[in-house]
């Protein structure tokens, strides 16, 4: 079976390799799968197949950290051979369990308004922090991007606890989002009793939403005062000399 993943070429020739650790104490004890079948890079979604633009709620609480380089998940670990435990991550994620590393998935909608209403339901729990990132896929540099409902159907993992139930539009993005393909930024406010057209998922919450869209050029994700740009950045990604941008290539990919 070959990969779907997009080859990249400058990709491997600047990455700098993880780390080859792929210890799971901190995963919980679940039924193993099949090993005969294909590893992670195996999984992704054909490329002629992700829609041109996703849609990520980021807030002050994610995982996922927001630095001036993109998306960074929390967890940069990759299974190159053991497929349970990538099916572990995949469950993991999905079901909304917090494990001690976080998660290697940065998650997206298909939609805007799919986006919209994920936030109006939780809008109690991200608070006046969070924004709609629009992500044009095609800036991402890779091709490493999951149908959350496809790929769990095939690994036969347990999805009974998730809070969002519209898996086939909800992507799964491994590892990084670079900021080149951040295009715009909507900053949201949550309000009480007051309607706006703008929102979505009214029916899902008793607040409304109202909506500031902002260029990405004049936005800055945020960086902690005295903090040096990219210096928590995780030893698998490198810059490229002369490019304000971050590539990577996750080890023992044929991507």
């Amino acid at each position: 079976m070959s990969s779907y993943c997009i080859h990249h070429p400058s990709i491997k020739e600047f990455a700098v390799l993880l780390p080859s650790t792929t210890s799971t104490n901190h995963l919980r004890p679940r039924r193993l799968i099949s090993l005969n079948l294909a590893k992670m890079d195996e999984h992704c979604v054909p490329r002629t197949q992700i829609p041109e633009r996703l849609y990520r709620v980021q807030h002050d609480k994610s995982f996922t950290k927001d630095m001036e380089t993109g998306l960074v998940s929390s967890d940069m670990k990759t299974f190159t051979e053991d497929t349970s435990e990538f099916a572990n991550a995949v469950e993991s994620h999905i079901n909304g369990i917090k494990e001690e590393d976080g998660s290697i998935f940065i998650s997206a909608f298909a939609s805007k308004a799919q986006a919209e209403d994920w936030m109006c339901r939780k809008w109690r729990s991200y608070g006046e922090g969070a924004q709609i990132l629009e992500i044009e896929t095609s800036r991402l540099g890779h091709g490493y991007v999951y149908r959350a409902g496809e790929v769990a159907h095939t690994l036969e993992v347990d999805v009974s606890e998730t809070t969002y139930e519209d898996l086939h539009n909800e992507y799964l993005i491994l590892h990084i989002v670079p900021a080149r393909a951040i295009i715009a930024r909507r900053a949201r406010m949550v309000t009480h009793g007051v309607e706006n057209k703008d929102s979505a998922g009214s029916n899902s919450s008793n607040a409304t939403m109202t909506a500031r869209q902002s260029s990405v050029s004049t936005v800055r994700s945020p960086v902690q005062p005295g903090i040096r740009v990219g210096a928590g950045l995780p030893k698998s990604v490198s810059r490229l000399k002369g490019e304000s941008e971050y590539f990577y290539s996750p080890p023992g990919s044929t991507c």
